[in-house]
């Protein structure tokens, strides 16, 4: 688990699972912590999916706020985004693991 506090969108990559501590409440996220998957799109922008997605997606309709969370969106606001754990890492371990496993 690495933990490191991510200040650009580019240093995230599509699969990276994030932490985010929003201190503050505003139209479009309330005063929480939440882990999201960071997912590529096309349009070069990167989403962030919380854990709690259904339940996200209520509290966005109630705000009639959208429900879609960009990186550069959380990174303009005051919050703190902390790297959890790098796809490529995961799967690095997972083929190790594997590999150990048929020796």
């Amino acid at each position: 688990m690495e933990k490191k506090r991510i200040a650009y969108a580019e240093e995230l990559n599509h699969g990276d699972v994030i932490r985010v501590f929003s201190y503050d409440q505003n139209c479009g996220m309330d005063e929480t912590t939440f882990t999201a998957l960071v997912v590529d799109c096309s349009d070069k922008k990167k989403l962030v999916i919380p854990q709690d997605f259904q339940g996200h997606l209520y509290r966005a309709a109630q705000k009639g706020a959208d429900w879609e969370i960009t990186v550069d969106w959380l990174l303009e606001n005051d919050v703190d985004v902390f790297i959890v754990e790098r796809f490529d890492q995961l799967l690095a371990t997972i083929w190790n693991y594997l590999n150990e496993e048929e020796v």
